[in-house]
């Protein structure tokens, strides 16, 4: 097959999607709980999308009364590269 001059090149196996760490650093935790009343805590935290992406992360909170809620956790690169570069 030869390849014209209209073709374009698809980089398939150059293409990886970003991914921030694997881990939920203090920062993140902070930001978490500092949006619930005093007294939450974090219960779980799994990939929204597992087997495809870390991120969004989807974080389960117990508040003081016993009740549970999820909340989901996204990063943007930009603003994830601003903080690992300025610590």
């Amino acid at each position: 097959m030869t390849q014209s001059a209209t073709d374009i090149p698809y980089p398939f196996d150059h293409y990886h999607p970003w991914q921030p760490a694997t881990d939920v650093d203090e920062f993140q935790i902070s930001f978490i709980l500092g949006a619930y009343p005093a007294g939450t805590k974090i219960v779980d935290i799994s990939s929204y999308r597992p087997g495809y992406m870390n991120y969004p992360y989807r974080v389960s909170v117990q508040f003081p009364d016993g009740r549970e809620e999820s909340c989901v956790l996204k990063v943007d690169p930009r603003f994830f590269q601003m903080v690992t570069t300025t610590r």
